[in-house]
C-alpha cells in the first residue's frame, strides 16, 4: 500500500487558472515515493519575475484506523486543489490537468504524477513566509473489473482525510540582498518514512533553541515525544518515534524552548 502523506504537501498551487492546463510536464526522475518535489520552493523577490514547477506523486489508496468501525480500507479517486488563499499578489498558478484535478489511475504499476507551475511577478511579501494549500481528495472503492472508483463517505472525524491544508515554505524577499537570517520563520510538517519506525519532522527555525516534537491524538493526549535537542536557526529535521501508533489522524506539535510554535495534522497509513 502506498503511503498517504503529505503529499501532497502535495498539491501546491494556486489561484486563477483552474481551467487552464499548465505547460509543465511531470518529471519522472523525482522517484516513485509519494510526496511533493521540491520540498521547499525557490525564493522570489518583489518586482522580479518568478517561475517554479512543483511535481507531485500521488497515492492510490490508504487505510485509516477508525474505531469502532475498525480499519477502513479506501482508494483515492481524485485529488483537487481547492484554493491557495495566501498566494502573493502578482502570482498565479496553472496545473497540467484541467481544473487542477487529478484522476487516480489504479492500474498495477502505475505511478500517478502531476505538476503545477507558479509564475508571475510578486508585488508583496507573504506575511508568514509560507503558502497554505487547500487540497480536497475523493475517497472510495476501486473495482478492477469495471475500472471505476466509486466515492464513499467517511464518518467524522475521519472525513478529515478528504480535506487537507498543507503549508510549504515560500519566501518573497524585499530585495535580492535580503538576509537569509531574517527570513526564517517557524514552519513545520511531519513526513511518513516508508519502512521505518520513525517519522521525519521538518521545520524552519527563526532562532536557535531546544526543540522537541510531540504526537497527540485528536483528544489532545500526548502519545509520543522526542527528547529536547539543540537546533540552530534554519532548515532542520529530527526523527520522531511512531512505532506502535496505529493508522489514523494525529495532531503534531513543534516546541522550541518548551513553548509550542507550530501545530499540524498528520495522517498515518
Amino acid at each position: 500500500m502506498k503511503h498517504f502523506f503529505l503529499i501532497l504537501i502535495a498539491s501546491v498551487a494556486i489561484m486563477f487558472a483552474n481551467t487552464v492546463s499548465a505547460q509543465c510536464v511531470p518529471d519522472t526522475t523525482v522517484g516513485d515515493t509519494v510526496g511533493l518535489y521540491p520540498r521547499f520552493l525557490a525564493d522570489g523577490t518583489v518586482g522580479q519575475p518568478y517561475s517554479q514547477v512543483i511535481n507531485i506523486v500521488f497515492p492510490q489508496d490508504t487505510a485509516v484506523n477508525a474505531p469502532p468501525f475498525g480499519v477502513l480500507q479506501a482508494d483515492f479517486c481524485t485529488f483537487k486543489v481547492d484554493s491557495v488563499p495566501n498566494l502573493p499578489a502578482g502570482l498565479t498558478y496553472a496545473c497540467n490537468t484541467p481544473n487542477c484535478e487529478w484522476i487516480i489511475d489504479h492500474t498495477a504499476g502505475v505511478v500517478n504524477r502531476g505538476c503545477i507551475t507558479i509564475s508571475g511577478t510578486p508585488t508583496a511579501k507573504i506575511a508568514d513566509d509560507s503558502l497554505s494549500v487547500h487540497v480536497r481528495s475523493v475517497v472510495g472503492f476501486y473495482t478492477a473489473s469495471t475500472n471505476t472508483c466509486t466515492p464513499t463517505t467517511l464518518p467524522p472525524p475521519y472525513d478529515l482525510l478528504t480535506i487537507q491544508i498543507f503549508r510549504t515554505p515560500f519566501f518573497i524577499n524585499d530585495s535580492v540582498n535580503s538576509s537569509i537570517d531574517q527570513k526564517f520563520a517557524s514552519w513545520f510538517q511531519l513526513r511518513t518514512v516508508a519502512g521505518n519506525d520513525n517519522a521525519e519532522a521538518i521545520f524552519l527555525l527563526q532562532h536557535a533553541g531546544l526543540v522537541s516534537v510531540e504526537v497527540m491524538d485528536l483528544m489532545g493526549h500526548t502519545l509520543t515525544r522526542t527528547a529536547n535537542s539543540y537546533q540552530s536557526a534554519g532548515e532542520r529535521s529530527v526523527a520522531v518515534p511512531v512505532q506502535g501508533l496505529p493508522a489514523g489522524i494525529y495532531v503534531t506539535r513543534l516546541l522550541v524552548d518548551g513553548q509550542p510554535v507550530a501545530v499540524t495534522k498528520w495522517i498515518r497509513n
